[in-house]
């Protein structure tokens, strides 16, 4: 029997995976060595205040999240500011609720941005009681 790389463990999958190449190597060839540091707010950083503003954050920072996996890269310091704004789905459920009206836009503009399944996974994220 195959034993993992990892150590003295059978490694029960060798067999189909042998052809497979690791995933992460296109990845890592394809970009230089960067330095990493801490991430740090700017001076005049704020975070967005009330429902809609938050929800815009939100969006704007899921929108760079894709445009940043499509094109393969890591997120400037500009763009890591936009992504900091990102503050979770916790007091947005009426943007989920296709009933409220004041939300109707932001409920379409989820269903239209996000799979079925960021859907779902972001709905369970929100405060609803």
């Amino acid at each position: 029997m195959p034993v993992s790389e990892r150590g003295e463990q059978v490694d029960l999958f060798a067999e189909e995976t042998k052809h497979m190449e690791d995933p992460t190597l296109p990845y890592l060839e394809d970009h230089e060595e960067e330095t990493v540091e801490n991430f740090r707010f700017a001076d005049t950083f704020t975070f967005p205040s009330g429902p809609k503003a938050k929800f815009q954050a939100n969006i704007a920072a899921i929108r760079l999240l894709h445009r940043l996996e499509t094109e393969n890269r890591f997120a400037n310091s500009e763009e890591r500011n936009i992504l900091a704004q990102y503050s979770g789905w916790g007091g947005l459920a009426d943007a989920f609720d296709e009933n409220k009206l004041a939300f109707q836009k932001e409920y379409l503009e989820l269903k239209e941005l996000l799979t079925p399944e960021e859907y779902q996974a972001a709905f369970e994220g929100t405060l609803t009681t």
